[in-house]
């Protein structure tokens, strides 16, 4: 074979394998789709087959409820447990600083009727400061600038005023928590702090284990600015394993959804006659702030000041007029007329002028 004839061949057969070559290659992907469409249908086929099986023993797929439980766990937002509901803030420090917030919550006590020795609450001023008989009904007033959400609670939390004892749950002591009295049918008797209210909640902060009480906002009756509500307290501030003479605050804060809203503190003293408690409070004030004021007053003696009351002295006009002494013994009288001799002679020298020259002293016998 000539070359050109075997060159021509080699073209010929080049140019059949380059056409061949689309053909192949949609050949090949047909059968591979095919083997995958009877790969499918076969595996359908035994997941019909297994749902089958399970729907008739008992009833329902375990593999949809696999899926769904993962759908679940996904996408709910309820899938992961949610924490306990917070009653309170859990901060080991309670703020007690007044904070009346955006609708201008207030609280304020009334002047009681008889504002005595023997009366069974009272109020100061100027330590703003509620003096409370135990066990007994105190009101105190409510008000808001602006009528805050509907569901808004009032809670009150009793809380101890020095650092070193305000991490410390305010309790009741033991004797008054475990005795009958007042304790009757009662679902916190541990707790320090009582309301009269029909709706009232105890709530023992699962955070910081304090106890309050809990009541809904109401608002004020036509023609009044201030809502009324009654609490009790239910221990001495003197009792051993309660308070046991430790300062106190009352913390009353406006919430609404577990936001704090509002907020006022009054000190608390617990006591068995509040009228002469508060008496003794307010003297010691008032002799406290007397003493202070004339120590302020009061200006030491400094040497500038006793030179200027020397020179006043000298300054000073001798004195002219004649008194007259009775004196009892002649002894006596003998002395004092020596002693007015000596002051008179003493007198004259100093009112005459000094000479040069030196002067001679003639000495006085008294």
């Amino acid at each position: 074979m000539s070359s050109f004839s075997r060159l021509t061949t080699t073209t010929t057969m080049s140019d059949n394998m380059f056409l061949s070559y689309p053909a192949m290659a949609e050949n090949s992907l047909q059968n591979a789709g095919q083997s995958f469409d009877s790969l499918w249908a076969s595996l359908e086929d035994l997941v019909h087959h297994y749902q089958s099986d399970e729907e008739s023993s008992t009833g329902n797929s375990s593999l949809e409820c696999l899926i769904d439980d993962n759908l679940s766990q996904q996408h709910s937002p309820l899938a992961s447990p949610s924490p306990p509901l917070r009653q309170t803030n859990p901060h080991s420090v309670p703020s007690s600083t007044h904070y009346p917030g955006h609708y201008g919550f207030q609280i304020a006590f009334s002047p009681p009727k008889k504002d005595t020795k023997s009366t069974t609450w009272t109020y100061s001023n100027s330590f703003n400061k509620l003096y409370v008989r135990m066990a007994t009904s105190c009101p105190i007033q409510f008000k808001t600038a602006s009528p805050p959400p509907s569901g808004t609670l009032i809670r009150a939390t009793a809380i101890y005023k020095e650092p070193q004892h305000i991490q410390h749950v305010v309790t009741r002591c033991p004797n008054h928590a475990s005795c009958l009295q007042h304790n009757e049918s009662h679902p916190a008797p541990s707790h320090l702090i009582r309301s009269d209210h029909p709706l009232a909640a105890y709530v023992e902060d699962p955070f910081t284990n304090r106890h309050s009480v809990v009541i809904p906002h109401q608002t004020a009756q036509v023609g009044s600015e201030w809502t009324v509500n009654l609490y009790q307290f239910m221990c001495l501030g003197s009792c051993v394993g309660g308070p046991n003479r430790r300062p106190m605050q009352i913390v009353f804060t406006l919430e609404y959804e577990h936001t704090v809203l509002g907020r006022a503190a009054v000190d608390v003293r617990i006591c068995a006659c509040p009228g002469r408690d508060k008496r003794v409070d307010e003297n010691s004030l008032s002799s406290n702030s007397t003493v202070t004021k004339r120590a302020q007053c009061k200006r030491p003696l400094n040497q500038d000041t006793s030179l200027m009351h020397t020179k006043r002295r000298k300054q000073s006009k001798p004195d002219s007029d004649v008194f007259t002494l009775t004196v009892r013994g002649q002894e006596n009288y003998d002395l004092l007329c020596r002693l007015r001799d000596s002051l008179e002679l003493a007198a004259f020298l100093a009112s005459q002028p000094r000479s040069n020259g030196a002067m001679e002293h003639t000495p006085i016998a008294l």
